[in-house]
């Protein structure tokens, strides 16, 4: 949003999307440079490949390379496996369902900041950019704070034979549902004209950073805890989450008239308050429930 904003106010309207093409393409070429392949049955192909290439004994072979299936079988079952998760599994359906609303609010924002310090504050387009900066802080706050994260990770590895329990990974997203209501409150209680406009701002701060805690649990949870389905547990959240993101800004408008600032935003804190239960309750019976469910790692 930061980056669009100038260009939107000052330059022609295809510089927009000239822009995210550019930054895509950037993103692209990082991630083919710099991620390298950590799916293990592939690694175990290109060290099959490597052995015969050169030992010339054609007696490795990888489990990869010897599966048969058939493309469309493949395709249906890749297509079917998210929904039926989404049916079949509470759990997964809770946790979808949660961070698919903290992303709507975050999508919402892009509609609600412009109405709050635009029509509130008198702001133009570049400045109500500029009040994104308070998520972004926040982002970069929690992104600091994941090396805390991960030496708890190890402590919990060492102690439980080198394996982190799937629920050691929903302590993150405790924080994040505390952290995104609380900062929700906040927000809409300082949307009044009367008080300085850096205060929204600053609160916005707690959100950004509550966002990442919830995504980044929530996704580690879902893949260590469906490993033997993980592509389709994201598939589901991602499928989700993508359309929630697209349905909560067509509603801005009429919410923020009829509610005003202050309780549009309280009832969207007051939503993910009624959610923030969710990490801490799955982190303590979330393994019994995963011995119950015939998608996750028991």
């Amino acid at each position: 949003m930061l980056l669009l904003t100038p260009p939107s106010q000052h330059l022609h309207w295809r510089w927009t999307y000239h822009i995210l093409i550019i930054w895509t393409f950037t993103e692209f070429i990082a991630l083919i440079l710099l991620v390298p392949e950590t799916f293990v049955p592939a690694l175990r192909k290109e060290k099959a490949e490597n052995l015969r290439k050169f030992s010339g004994n054609q007696r490795y072979w990888a489990p990869l390379e010897r599966e048969v299936k058939d493309i469309a079988e493949s395709i249906a079952i890749s297509c079917l496996k998210p929904f039926e998760l989404l049916i079949y599994d509470r759990m997964a359906l809770l946790l979808d369902i949660w961070t698919s609303v903290v992303l709507g609010i975050l999508y919402l924002s892009f509609q609600a900041f412009p109405y709050i310090f635009g029509r509130v504050h008198g702001f133009n387009m570049q400045e109500t950019g500029m009040t994104f900066l308070g998520i972004g802080v926040g982002m970069l706050m929690a992104i600091f704070t994941q090396h805390l994260f991960n030496l708890m990770y190890h402590r919990a590895a060492a102690e439980n034979k080198g394996i982190i329990p799937p629920e050691t990974r929903l302590v993150m997203g405790e924080i994040g549902g505390i952290l995104v209501p609380l900062s929700l409150y906040w927000i809409a209680f300082t949307t009044y004209q009367s008080v300085p406009w850096i205060v929204p701002i600053i609160a916005s701060i707690p959100f950004g950073a509550g966002i990442y805690y919830v995504f980044t649990s929530t996704f580690t949870y879902l893949v260590t805890a469906y490993r033997p389905i993980a592509a389709s547990a994201m598939a589901a959240n991602s499928a989700m989450r993508s359309s929630f993101a697209a349905a909560f800004p067509l509603f801005v408008g009429a919410m923020y008239d009829k509610l005003g600032t202050a309780g549009a935003t309280a009832l969207l804190a007051g939503i993910t308050t009624l959610l923030a239960p969710l990490p801490f309750i799955f982190r303590r019976i979330g393994a019994r429930l995963r011995q119950k469910s015939r998608f996750a790692e028991h």
